[in-house]
């Protein structure tokens, strides 16, 4: 939280600096919906919650398209498990699942086409498709298992297909607040290639586990 909240400061003192042609913007993502998609057998996830902070910088191509990016921190976290048993037991002599809890922090720099209608008394409704290029940092991973033979990871590059629709509330000539619900679907594999039964281990099989969001956006644009 401290990281969103430096972010959106120093972001707001930037801005003054850039060409007055471009608009900016800053944008908070108080909820995160996180979903781990794995197309590997036994592998089980919970879904996590996230939080973000954008600098938003829009291109007007015309009165109502836009070429929209910026820079965005956004945290999340997640669980992910194996639901068969390796070969080891716990105090009691139950059989054990291990399961990772796993945290990561991510640099997003978006590009997208916001497109947006006529104007409705003080509100504009808009649409907006585009990629979410992050990069992850701060990764923090904690597995539960004896001699930490369960090892995932994350990668350090996620490529997600996001799009996003809301409106716009006039407040000036040049400000208005915003608001929109988004959905960005990962390609990539997000976890890194160290998982899959083999003897006591978990190994790559070659499939993938992708990551999944939705939430709410809410800015400013100035």
């Amino acid at each position: 939280m401290k990281k969103i909240i430096a972010f959106m400061l120093l972001a707001f003192s930037l801005q003054q600096g850039f060409a007055q042609d471009l608009q900016f913007g800053i944008e908070l993502t108080p909820f995160v919906s996180n979903t781990l998609n794995p197309a590997l057998a036994d592998i089980t996830t919970d879904g996590g919650v996230g939080i973000g902070g954008k600098l938003v910088v829009d291109y007007p191509l015309s009165e109502s398209a836009f070429i929209s990016s910026g820079i965005e921190l956004v945290s999340f976290s997640n669980t992910l498990g194996y639901n068969g048993v390796i070969n080891a037991t716990d105090t009691t002599g139950a059989s054990i699942s291990p399961f990772s809890e796993m945290k990561a922090t991510f640099i997003n720099i978006p590009i997208a086409l916001k497109l947006k209608t006529s104007q409705f008394g003080l509100f504009t409704p808009f649409a907006m498709l585009g990629f979410e290029p992050g990069f992850s940092f701060g990764e923090k991973v904690d597995t539960e298992y004896p001699e930490s033979v369960v090892e995932f990871g994350i990668r350090p590059i996620n490529i997600p297909l996001s799009i996003a629709a809301g409106t716009e509330f006039q407040i000036s000539e040049t400000n208005a607040a915003y608001a929109s619900l988004f959905y960005r679907y990962g390609f990539n594999n997000i976890i890194k290639d160290n998982y899959e039964i083999d003897g006591d281990k978990l190994k790559s099989d070659g499939n993938s586990i992708n990551m999944t969001n939705f939430g709410l956006r809410i800015g400013f644009l100035f």
